[in-house]
């Protein structure tokens, strides 16, 4: 079950990458990520493991391509603010991803 400080944190990632990168997601993600949750959680899963599986393939993915010159210093921030959000190493996957776009600029 997703509770609203949960949205909260999740928002502040999703927020912070639509001010910095123009990139934003639907309603419709929205409402997937609040069906999937409690579903993963219901087979054993953490409510952070199915989010960071979220952010990375539904929100993440659409920074691929990006080169301009704020792209590089933003993904760092990005990576710190997952880490203030969420603590060191809660979302493995999306903090590999930014990794693997950073070493492409």
């Amino acid at each position: 079950h997703l509770t609203k400080e949960d949205l909260q944190r999740f928002n502040s990632i999703t927020d912070y990458i639509y001010d910095e990168f123009d990139v934003a997601f639907g309603n419709r993600i929205l409402n997937q990520i609040e069906t999937i949750v409690p579903l993963y959680i219901a087979l054993g899963g953490k409510k952070e493991e199915i989010m960071d599986f979220m952010l990375t393939g539904k929100v993440l993915c659409k920074l691929e391509g990006r080169f301009e010159d704020f792209v590089k210093p933003s993904l760092k921030n990005l990576l710190l603010l997952l880490d203030k959000t969420y603590g060191k190493g809660n979302f493995p996957h999306s903090v590999a991803y930014i990794n693997r776009l950073i070493k492409k600029l």
